[in-house]
């Protein structure tokens, strides 16, 4: 193999890497619960004072800030958050979002932080001045209920629950194991993926260093002189 051959997989290898670690120290936003519910229809409007309602959901990780897909029908419109005790419904964390006239998902920051292992309800409150219409979907967790003025419905609005502060991808591995490890074989646990994760690095140095290998083992190769023949001597 000539060096032109093999450098250009092996930038493109160091690239690909480069670029790995680049986005897993980009800073985001972690989700620490998803509904799931899609945001497909219009489930609720709220008018001043109105609020809509969902829960129980149990966190495993704290939260500070609620996601929320809605539009105000005539203009823009302020929405109210009410995080509540799944059980006594007393209010432990507040934030608002202003919400234009688009369809789109909108973000409120809670006043206070939600422990880990709460559970809780969500309520969505409007604060005018005009309507605040909500969307969501059909019910994706039979267990989980919404209420609109106080009454249930069949439907759910999509809601998502955020980590107050931005993480990396980096730093949200131990989570995200954490969280794959619910859905597994009896035998397996977070540990399995940090071994398959040293795997795969594994495997790509062991690819950057066989592709080296080869390359300086035909470098040498070009440039050993090649061996003078002999004449073999006469039959006599």
């Amino acid at each position: 193999m000539r060096r032109s051959v093999w450098v250009p997989f092996l930038v493109l290898a160091l690239a690909l890497l480069a670029g790995l670690v680049i986005s897993a120290l980009e800073p985001m936003r972690i989700r620490a619960y998803a509904l799931g519910t899609p945001s497909s229809k219009f489930v609720a409007d709220l008018d001043r004072g109105q609020e809509a309602c969902e829960g129980p959901i149990r966190v495993q990780t704290a939260v500070g800030r609620v996601r929320v897909w809605g539009t105000g029908t005539a203009g823009r419109v302020w929405a109210q958050v009410i995080v509540r005790n799944a059980t006594s419904r007393k209010a432990i964390a507040r934030g608002w979002t202003l919400v234009p006239p688009i369809p789109a998902a909108y973000d409120a920051a809670l006043d206070s932080s939600i422990p880990a292992s709460s559970t809780i309800v969500v309520c969505v409150a409007g604060e005018g001045p005009g309507p605040l219409a909500l969307l969501g979907g059909a019910p994706t967790h039979s267990e989980i209920l919404m209420s609109l003025r106080g009454k249930s419905t069949p439907t759910e609005f999509s809601l998502v629950l955020l980590d107050r502060a931005r993480r990396s991808l980096l730093a949200a591995l131990p989570t995200a194991f954490a969280r794959a490890a619910l859905f597994r074989f009896s035998w397996t646990g977070p540990w399995t993926f940090w071994v398959l994760a040293v795997a795969f690095l594994g495997t790509i140095a062991t690819c950057g260093w066989a592709v080296s290998a080869a390359a300086r083992a035909d470098s040498q190769a070009e440039g050993t002189p090649p061996k003078e023949r002999t004449a073999a001597p006469p039959h006599e």
